[in-house]
C-alpha cells in the first residue's frame, strides 16, 4: 500500500517513520536514536511498497537508428516466481523514441532517452541512444554472379564491432533466424545465442569471453566473399551484410546497420554438349567432351549415379547439387573440372577410384561464374 507524509519527512535520509499520534511521529534514524517530529499535513511522500513485484527487462542499454524498432518484453516476479502481470510502457522523452502499449519501442529523433516499464509497484529501466548519422561506411563492389568484396569503415575508428555476411532468404539466412522483433534485434539475439553456444563448449568460457577474444575487431575490414562463403556466393541471391559496434559486456555501442545487396545472374549461353566414351574399364573411364559453342565455359565431373546424382535428381535439388560441385571442385584445385573447346579426361580426375561394375554419370554445365545451361547427364557403368 502506498502512504503520504509530509515533505518534512524527506529531509530525514535513510530514517524509517511510523506514525505515533496523528499530530506526530516517531522516526527511527539510521544510528539508531529516535526523534519525535510534528507533522501539520500527511502528503507527498512515498513509502516503498512491500508487495511490489521485481521487473526485469531482457537489455539495460540499447542502440537505434532514426526510424529503426525494437520489441521489448517484461518479466514480473515476486519473491523469485514469474507472476502473470499487464505491465505499463512510458518513454521519458517522446521526441527522442516512442513506445506502445506492447513495448514497441520506435526511434524517431536523436539523443537518449529512458524507456520505463512499471508493473504493480515494480519499475525497470532502459537507456536508449538513438543515432542519427550512420556508425559505418559499408561498401560493395567487385559485385559478380557469385562472388564480391566488401569494405567496412566504423565512424569511431576506437570501437569494438562485429560483422557478418549471411543469405538474406533460405536456409540459415537472416530471414530464419528466432523472431525477437525487428531484422536488427533478430541479428543482434542470433549472435548472443550463437557466442553462448560456442562458449558452453569450453570450460570456464562466457559467451562474453569469446564474443571480445574472437568475434569482434577494431580498425577497418576489406575482404571477398570468399573469406566468408567457403566456395563463394549464389548467383542471383539476395545478401546481408551487417555490422554492430558492442561493449565487453555484450551491450549495444553502435544500432544493428545492413546493407543488403543481390548477387549478379550468369547470362544463357546457347550450347549443348556431346560425351563420347572413349574407354570404360573396371577401375576408370576415358571420354571426351565436345559442345557445341567452342567458345563457351564449361563445368565437367564425375559422380556417382544411385548414390548421389539420382538421390540430387529425384529430390528435385538438382540446383543444390551444382552448388555442392562447384563449391568442392574449386577451379584454384581442381583446373581440370573447367573447360572451354573439345576435352578428354579420366574418370580418376575427379574420383580417387573408380568400383567394378558400378554405374556413374559424366556431369556437364555451362559456367561462367555462374550456370549457364542445364545440366547434361552421361551415364556408364564399369565393368566388372
Amino acid at each position: 500500500m502506498k502512504k503520504y507524509f509530509s515533505l518534512l519527512l524527506a529531509m530525514l535520509l535513510g530514517s524509517m517513520a511510523t506514525a505515533v499520534a496523528q499530530s506526530t511521529m516517531c522516526v527511527n534514524k539510521t544510528d539508531g536514536t529516535k526523534v519525535i517530529i510534528s507533522v501539520a499535513e500527511i502528503e507527498d511522500i512515498v513509502f516503498p511498497d512491500d508487495n511490489a513485484l521485481q521487473v526485469e527487462m531482457p537489455y539495460q542499454r540499447y542502440c537505434l537508428y532514426l526510424d529503426q524498432w525494437v520489441q521489448l518484453a517484461a518479466t514480473c516476479s515476486r519473491d523469485g516466481e514469474e507472476v502473470l502481470a499487464t505491465p505499463a510502457w512510458e518513454s521519458n522523452d517522446p521526441a527522442v523514441a516512442t513506445v506502445d502499449g506492447d513495448g514497441k519501442v520506435t526511434a524517431v529523433g536523436p539523443g537518449e532517452c529512458d524507456i520505463i516499464c512499471r508493473c504493480e509497484g515494480g519499475e525497470a529501466r532502459l537507456t536508449l541512444t538513438v543515432f542519427e548519422d550512420k556508425q559505418f561506411d559499408m561498401e560493395i563492389y567487385n559485385l559478380k554472379n557469385r562472388s564480391c568484396s566488401y569494405r567496412i569503415t566504423p565512424l569511431d575508428p576506437s570501437v569494438r564491432y562485429y560483422y557478418n555476411l549471411r543469405v538474406q532468404s533460405g536456409e540459415y539466412s537472416v530471414e530464419s533466424m528466432d523472431q525477437h522483433g525487428s531484422e536488427e534485434q533478430n541479428i543482434y539475439h542470433f549472435a548472443m545465442d550463437w557466442w553462448d553456444f560456442v562458449a558452453s563448449q569450453y570450460g570456464g568460457m562466457t559467451w562474453q569471453d569469446y564474443m571480445n577474444d574472437y568475434e569482434t575487431v577494431v580498425g577497418n575490414v576489406d575482404e571477398t566473399s570468399a573469406e566468408a562463403y567457403s566456395g563463394g556466393l549464389n548467383a542471383g541471391t539476395a545478401y546481408n551484410l551487417y555490422a554492430f559496434g558492442l561493449n565487453t559486456d555484450g551491450s549495444l555501442a553502435t544500432p544493428v546497420q545492413t546493407l543488403k545487396f543481390t548477387t549478379t545472374t550468369p547470362q544463357p549461353v546457347d550450347m549443348t554438349s556431346a560425351c563420347n566414351l572413349d574407354k570404360v574399364t573396371s577401375s576408370d573411364v576415358k571420354f571426351t567432351i565436345t559442345p557445341s559453342n567452342l567458345d563457351a565455359p564449361y563445368f565437367v565431373n564425375v559422380q556417382k549415379a544411385g548414390s548421389y546424382v539420382d538421390w540430387y535428381i529425384e529430390n528435385d535439388k538438382v540446383d543444390d547439387m551444382i552448388s555442392q560441385l562447384v563449391s568442392s571442385f574449386s577451379p584454384e584445385m581442381y583446373p581440370d573440372c573447367y573447360n572451354t573447346g573439345v576435352a578428354t579426361h579420366m574418370g580418376t580426375d575427379y574420383l580417387a577410384s573408380l568400383k567394378s561394375g558400378t554405374e556413374y554419370c559424366v556431369i556437364v554445365f555451362g559456367w561462367d561464374d555462374g550456370q549457364t545451361t542445364p545440366v547434361a547427364f552421361f551415364r556408364f557403368t564399369t565393368s566388372r
